[in-house]
């Protein structure tokens, strides 16, 4: 099957407009320049509010994103307070954790004053010596202090240990549902937080295209309210667009590590194709097999599974001979 695409590539290149990045203008700066970094959309989204309403502001743009604005600011506060209380519930279980070590040595010496090491009561107490409360990950460490505390179920002599143990195990147990708690509610605040960027960001390309419309014989006026520095620092990661039946588009040209991982997404309704090219031509290199993304479905790959790190050009082919494809990329 691919073969035929192969030759819908080659023939669609010389269609130069199926070829151009997106326009520009029709994506939204605010959304896609800070898609990772929720600090830049508060720096931008601050400045802007201030400067509609400082001593050269516009009443009526200022009317329309205030609300906006105070909406994502309380959602980006919440969600770093939440950071903060997950950091707190996160060094809570750490220490508890840091201090295994000393308590498994204090247990192994009391068990040893009751059976000596190589007996077998011993071995069946302690199988893997201090070992596993020191070194794996921590649901292992906190595992092992369970099997311990069951293993000292009844044993008499040992009933001291079994309190110190199971005070450890319920710390242990009751530190990690907190942190793991705390770590819940900081990706719910985040998804939240996420949704007021993407109204907010669109209300700021409003702002945008009402500027550009006030100030088109002096565009250099949007600077004035729009902190289009903020913007420009940040590289753009996030791509979307739509290509013509049988063709290909350009998305970006990016030099990545073979290791980089990039998202690949399919929003639309049929099969796309993505790969990287030695040039903006889009030509299929002869070595690469290009990575199929059915219909709404997405992907992440390492970029050395889409092409050479010498090809630096990222292209989609839309499959369909009949339809347009849409694409979504994260780098």
């Amino acid at each position: 099957m691919f073969a035929a695409s192969t030759v819908l590539i080659t023939q669609t290149t010389t269609h130069t407009t199926h070829m151009e990045a997106e326009w520009p203008y029709l994506l939204n700066p605010f959304i896609i320049a800070t898609a990772n970094s929720k600090e830049t959309f508060a720096l931008v989204s601050t400045d802007t509010n201030a400067s509609l309403s400082g001593p050269n502001g516009i009443p009526d743009l200022y009317t329309y994103y205030h609300g906006k604005h105070n909406d994502f600011m309380n959602a980006y506060d919440a969600w770093k307070a939440q950071i903060g209380t997950q950091q707190g519930a996160t060094n809570t279980l750490n220490i508890l954790l840091k201090g295994l070590p000393k308590a498994a040595y204090d247990w192994d010496y009391a068990i040893e004053g009751v059976y000596q090491k190589n007996t077998s009561q011993y071995k069946a107490l302690m199988p893997n010596g201090r070992k596993p409360f020191y070194t794996g990950k921590q649901i292992a460490r906190i595992s092992a202090v369970s099997q311990l505390s069951i293993r000292l179920t009844g044993i008499t002599a040992l009933a001291t240990v079994k309190t110190s143990v199971d005070a450890m195990l319920a710390a242990l147990n009751a530190a990690n549902l907190a942190q793991k708690h705390q770590k819940s509610q900081t990706e719910t605040k985040a998804a939240l937080l996420e949704e007021q960027r993407i109204i907010a960001g669109t209300g700021l390309y409003f702002v945008l295209s009402s500027l550009m419309a006030m100030f088109h014989e002096t565009p250099e006026r949007v600077k004035d309210y729009i902190p289009v520095d903020l913007l420009r620092k940040t590289k753009q990661t996030v791509f979307t667009g739509t290509v013509p039946p049988a063709s290909i588009k350009l998305i970006a040209k990016r030099t990545l590590k073979p290791d980089t991982e990039i998202t690949l997404k399919n929003p639309g309704s049929v099969d796309i194709k993505y790969y990287f090219a030695a040039s903006k031509a889009g030509t299929l290199p002869p070595d690469v097999t290009p990575r199929t993304v059915p219909a709404g479905l997405s992907v992440k790959v390492p970029a050395s599974t889409i092409g050479s790190p010498a090809n630096t050009y990222l292209i989609v082919f839309n499959t369909s001979d009949v339809a347009d494809a849409m694409f979504e990329v994260s780098i």
